[in-house]
């Protein structure tokens, strides 16, 4: 009877391990197909690396501490598919780009001009007239306004598919001021969800539609 019972029990937990394992295996193999479909489907993970976004987004930095403390940037996710296959960039659209200048280097930028317009930087304005003609200055309630950007006087004209792109943190930010614009095979994607920080996760996150003031 007691080898009985000790038999009975040694296959209960035998049988209950085998359930662990089963369980730990399609858990461990819906991550891989997840990951598996995230990538295929054109889906990127980017981890902010640099102030020329900021205050809209945050990069990684070292806390001041005795401990040195390294606190994690956003954690943002890029759609590689949409401008590939359903729709062109629009303006305000938040990106990430291939740079021109430094091969291998992603950029995390705005986009403000789009093809066959004529922008004008002047002061703290940007002026843009569109290939119908028609202008307007551009209203931009991400900037940080207690720092607004004094430009140059500099006007660009944009190509067929090429943007203007610029960095929201304008005092620091290397974008189409200096190196001029942005082809459209240059732009990865983008920017869908913030995943981390917790607290301010979002989807389209630095949408202009976030800001109640927007206004063309």
């Amino acid at each position: 009877m007691n080898n009985t019972v000790t038999q009975n029990t040694a296959t209960a937990k035998k049988a209950g391990w085998y359930g662990v394992d089963i369980t730990k295996t399609i858990v461990m193999t819906a991550g891989i197909v997840s990951a598996i479909f995230v990538w295929f489907f054109g889906f990127r993970p980017f981890l902010v690396n640099g102030i020329s976004m900021y205050p809209s987004f945050n990069a990684s930095f070292v806390a001041a501490s005795e401990s040195s403390s390294l606190i994690a940037g956003d954690y943002l996710i890029i759609d590689a598919f949409s401008y590939r296959f359903l729709e062109d960039p629009q303006r305000f659209d938040v990106i990430v780009a291939k740079s021109p200048i430094e091969p291998g280097k992603h950029l995390l930028k705005r986009i403000i001009g789009l093809p066959n317009e004529h922008i004008r930087l002047s002061d703290t304005t940007i002026e843009v007239t569109t290939a119908d003609n028609t202008s307007f200055t551009l209203h931009e309630p991400y900037i940080n306004q207690e720092q607004l950007p004094l430009y140059k006087n500099q006007t660009i004209q944009l190509g067929g598919d090429q943007y203007l792109i610029l960095g929201d943190n304008r005092m620091n930010s290397l974008d189409s001021r200096v190196w001029g614009a942005l082809t459209k095979d240059r732009i990865i994607g983008r920017v869908v969800l913030r995943l981390y920080p917790f607290d301010e996760a979002a989807v389209l996150p630095g949408n202009v539609d976030l800001y109640p003031s927007h206004v063309l």
